[in-house]
């Protein structure tokens, strides 16, 4: 940030941020106390399970923010939205186990993926990234989707042999592995 010019914009895309679980990780957003020039975004579509409403939210500097208010809509965000976001941010016993329910799935549908010698990359997310061959992403997700499976091959980020794969409950996920196995 130091070598940014301060005319510049940099947002950072917290989508993910709730799902983190690494004690350095900077969740109390020092970054925008100390440079006026970040915009932090998040999003109530992820741990908050409410993608259907599409709201988000940022978190920015009194200067970036008199600017953003400048060119949105006076009426963005419908009542019911608003409903709904404040309920999802006064639950956080429900942020925390769906957390850990997440982590729980995700540990082992990625040891599940480690024993078929399918390798994983670390995320603080809500999905497991799979490395593959090209040809093997493409099997693995056509093979899901006749299933009724959608995942997302991750060729439009130019990682044509990598899979996202959102973690569901513990039966969903046993599914897809049952389904990867019969492809080997």
């Amino acid at each position: 940030m130091s070598i940014i010019p301060k005319n510049v914009i940099v947002v950072i895309d917290g989508a993910y941020a709730e799902y983190v679980e690494r004690e350095n990780f900077d969740s109390d957003f020092s970054l925008i106390k100390k440079y006026e020039n970040i915009v932090m975004t998040r999003t109530f579509s992820k741990v908050y399970g409410l993608a259907g409403i599409r709201l988000g939210w940022c978190y920015s500097s009194p200067k970036v923010t008199s600017i953003l208010n400048k060119v949105k809509g006076p009426f963005n965000i419908g009542t019911l939205a608003q409903h709904f976001a404040l309920i999802a941010i006064n639950d956080q016993d429900h942020v925390k186990m769906t957390v850990k329910k997440n982590q729980i799935n995700k540990k082992w549908f990625e040891k599940e993926l480690s024993r078929l010698n399918i390798n994983t990359v670390k995320t603080y997310t809500n999905f497991s990234l799979i490395e593959s061959t090209n040809e093997m992403a493409i099997i693995i997700t056509e093979a899901l989707e006749k299933e009724g499976i959608l995942i997302r091959q991750l060729d439009s980020y130019n990682l044509p042999n990598c899979l996202r794969i959102s973690i569901g409950n513990l039966d969903d996920m046993k599914k897809i592995i049952k389904i990867i196995e019969c492809l080997l």
